[in-house]
């Protein structure tokens, strides 16, 4: 799709030619090639055979992609909402605007075992691995599509692409300008604002997109009384598409993400303030027959998180991050419609902040990786992708994923595909020391010897995708974790962090289920399910991978269409009972809440009142059932009941 993707390190071409086969006489001959389809084409694709049309569905990795028309039609009012509709993840609001979202049994204490992609620049942060939601620099309404890539990815994404890949996508190329606001209110007396506006244009040979948006989310009830959560964020990108060999695209990303209350460290009220750039750049150079093209990439991201409050200085409490990256890959063509791509890429990363000794340099790292695709007959597709890592953290590992398909009819396939993919340990994990300031005793320290987290997983699935526009989507995985990082939250610790090491083959199984029918734009069904068993911990002190931390039942189902001028959508999901834990404080100490069953239930309608469709009103109403908070946390509220309102006009 022509955009950068230099710190997931894979170029598009890769995504296309490992995880997306096009399964059809078409897709192996002559011009179509397939980097020249985009996820979500490759995932429904018309092709005509024996004066037949009929849409299949394939991908040899287990893929959700969310529509622009899935997400503006969603019910809800945020990303990791929306996620709750992918089979197997999982959604818990820690407080108002943050998320922890895991994927297949990692739920528990960390929140970084997912890896965030917006446009392909990474979200997650170099100290600790999270997302700030909050702080992403766009809306619902300016998103083109979600692909969400569950299973070990490391071999394409790198280190951290463990357990899933939510990769966030803009559309540079739509040039048609449009703005928006948003606002409203949900129970616990808690109001939300959002603007948004963006705009573009250009032509074939260089189009450009610009995205602004700023929310507000605060709160007056008693137990939340000054709650604040703000953010601005702004996106600019552009692609170059020249008539030659060249193509090139480019993208600088500004956000600034605030808020105001208790925090979970300190027992005083805090302000926080983390200001992000970001700058990606990549061009191709396409050769020929044998020798395809050439692709360089690379990028930049820079964070700095400030918390200011009575007991804290910006000196004290002040974490800078900073990395590069640069990735260089060749793709060859193979007899047969094969191929083969190679890559290599070095990068630095920089985090300084007072509880980290080993802090303020910057540390090299660099990686090698290689992967073949090789289609047997006009039924089979079998690939194989190996690479190796070196970081400071970590020194050299490897990963590795391989898949086997065999299209058995013209509208079903089957798939099997492995993987063994890992986890880095984060900065705070490996090299953090915090001490109480009073009498510098020590409270929490990393520990230097842990071992990343890896998951070895296979799965088995089906596609069914029949000419009447409907698709099913049945899998079934197994997985091993080793090494899981868990942190002992005993009182008076010295190495707050360890590796919990297991021998076993099996730590959990699942089947995951989707099915859509989409014969028109008036009525789309949805439908996802998830049944999962993780095994019993290892380690009584283990915080990830713990049964009772993630819910063993997930469903989803959403409908969305049109009705002349009205466009909506409804959807409902729900979760089994878990329990949630989280570590705070210094020293830290657990706390842990028991999540009840839950369902929540959306509806959105957007009425457009002119023929030129440029004005159009919306009004959104979600509700959960119970009404109960997710986590224990100070600044927690239960979910309730929420009403938005949008007024938005597009060309």
């Amino acid at each position: 799709d022509g955009r950068s993707d230099w710190s997931s390190d894979v170029c598009s071409s890769d995504l296309a030619a490992l995880l997306v086969g096009v399964w059809s006489p078409l897709a192996f001959a002559g011009d179509d090639d397939i980097e020249d389809w985009d996820l979500e084409g490759l995932l429904q694709v018309v092709v005509t055979e024996s004066d037949h049309e009929r849409t299949t569905a394939n991908a040899p990795a287990s893929v959700t992609v969310l529509s622009h028309e899935d997400i503006a039609l969603s019910g809800v009012a945020s990303i990791p909402d929306l996620l709750r509709r992918v089979p197997g993840l999982q959604v818990v609001e820690v407080s108002p605007g943050n998320f922890v979202v895991a994927a297949r049994g990692f739920g528990g204490l960390q929140d970084n075992n997912v890896l965030v992609l917006v446009d392909g620049g990474p979200m997650n942060t170099l100290a600790d691995g999270s997302v700030r939601w909050s702080g992403l620099p766009m809306g619902l309404h300016q998103i083109d599509r979600i692909e969400v890539i569950r299973g070990p990815l490391s071999t394409l994404y790198g280190a951290n692409a463990s357990s899933a890949v939510v990769n966030i996508i803009t559309d540079p190329s739509d040039p048609r300008p449009m703005a928006g606001v948003t606002f409203g209110g949900r129970s616990e007396r808690l109001f939300e604002r959002l603007i948004w506006a963006s705009g573009g244009g250009g032509g074939d040979l260089l189009s450009w997109r610009v995205n602004v948006r700023g929310n507000d989310v605060r709160t007056t009830s008693n137990r939340q009384a000054g709650q604040r959560i703000g953010g601005l964020g702004t996106d600019v990108s552009m692609l170059f598409n020249p008539k030659g060999r060249w193509s090139g695209s480019a993208r600088l990303a500004w956000t600034l993400d605030m808020r105001r209350g208790e925090n979970a460290v300190v027992a005083n009220r805090v302000h926080y303030v983390e200001p992000t750039t970001m700058l990606t750049a990549g061009t191709t150079y396409t050769v020929g027959t044998f020798v395809d093209s050439l692709s360089l990439e690379g990028g930049y991201v820079a964070r700095q998180t400030s918390l200011l409050g009575e007991a804290l200085t910006p000196t004290q409490d002040e974490t800078q991050e900073a990395g590069g990256h640069a990735t260089a890959t060749l793709r060859l063509n193979l007899p047969a419609g094969g191929s083969v791509i190679a890559a290599s890429g070095f990068g630095t990363d920089r985090v300084s902040a007072p509880y980290l000794p080993a802090g303020g340099d910057f540390f090299a790292h660099g990686h090698v990786r290689g992967t073949w695709a090789q289609p047997l007959g006009e039924r089979w597709l079998v690939d194989a992708g190996y690479r190796v890592d070196n970081h400071v953290l970590t020194g050299t590992r490897g990963s590795w994923r391989s898949s086997v398909q065999l299209q058995f009819t013209e509208q079903t396939l089957f798939r099997v595909s492995g993987g063994s993919a890992y986890r880095r340990p984060s900065w705070i994990e490996a090299a953090s020391r915090f001490r109480d300031p009073a009498d510098n005793v020590i409270l929490l320290e990393g520990e230097a010897e842990l071992q990343p987290q890896r998951n070895t997983s296979i799965e088995a699935a089906m596609v069914y995708a029949s000419s009447y526009g409907l698709a099913f989507r049945p899998t079934v995985f197994v997985g091993s974790f080793d090494s899981l990082i868990s942190q002992d939250s005993s009182p008076f610790v010295f190495k707050s962090f360890h590796s919990v090491q297991s021998e076993r083959w099996l730590d959990t199984v699942g089947v995951e289920v989707e099915a859509s029918w989409e014969r028109d734009t008036t009525f789309v069904p949805r439908m996802a399910f998830t049944a999962m068993h993780i095994a019993d911990p290892v380690d009584t002190s283990q915080t990830v991978g713990v049964p009772e931390q993630n819910s063993r039942f997930t469903a989803s189902a959403s409908v969305r269409g049109e009705v002349g001028r009205v466009r909506y959508g409804v959807s409902a999901d729900w979760m089994s009972a878990r329990r949630f834990d989280t570590a705070v404080g210094l020293p830290v100490q657990r706390i842990t809440t028991n999540i009840p069953a839950m369902a929540r239930m959306g509806s959105e309608v957007h009425y457009t009142p002119g023929r030129d469709g440029i004005v159009s009103v919306g009004a959104l109403a979600e509700t959960n059932v119970p009404s109960t908070r997710q986590s224990p946390l100070p600044g927690a509220a239960p979910l309730g009941t929420r009403v938005m309102v949008t007024l938005m006009v597009r060309e």
